[in-house]
């Protein structure tokens, strides 16, 4: 649906887009509104053409609707979230929250530095990327080890919610000596 929804804004914003210039062409009498009529004459000459004008524009008027409703994202389901259903309602809580969830975690490490997260919120879970720099004289297998068991404690702990994998990439090194990242 969410591929469907993006293909339709596309759409609209392509009609808004020519419906604009047109507007600004005729407003700057750059070209007459008899003119656009011809255009529109010439396009629907043919009775197989005013049919096929009428069956678009019906189609286009009913994804315009099925847009306009199927936009709605007050579920919380809209991939930027996730909606865990308790005995007193729902909660939803977004992707970003996971995403400062992980940094935090990842802030307890000092041998840490530059890290960043991303979140992929599926059906079976949550899937965790991390991506970090590591002090000169880290022993890389173990912080990471240690790192991934504490993202999934974590967030299970906190919101019930199984981390299926914490995916943790070393970009480089930092030198504190020199101050610099080395990849």
């Amino acid at each position: 649906m969410k591929y469907f929804n993006k293909v339709l804004a596309v759409i609209f914003a392509i009609i808004i887009v020519i419906s604009c210039i047109a507007l600004i062409l005729y407003v700057g009498d750059i070209i007459k509104l008899q003119n656009i009529t011809d255009i529109l004459d010439m396009l629907v000459a043919t009775k197989e053409a005013k049919l096929t004008t009428i069956v678009v524009s019906a189609v286009v008027g009913l994804l315009a609707i099925i847009f306009g409703v199927g936009v709605d994202s007050s579920d919380g389901s809209s991939g930027g979230s996730l909606t865990l259903p308790l005995s007193t309602g729902n909660i939803s809580i977004s992707y970003q929250t996971f995403e400062s969830m992980v940094l935090n975690v990842a802030k307890k490490y000092n041998s840490l530095k530059n890290v960043k997260a991303r979140v992929d919120i599926r059906e079976d879970g949550l899937y965790v990327d991390l991506y970090v720099y590591v002090l000169e004289g880290t022993v890389v297998s173990d912080i990471m080890c240690k790192i991934q068991e504490d993202i999934k404690s974590t967030i299970l702990k906190q919101t019930t919610v199984e981390v299926k994998t914490v995916e943790a990439k070393v970009k480089g090194i930092y030198s504190q000596s020199d101050n610099r990242f080395q990849d």
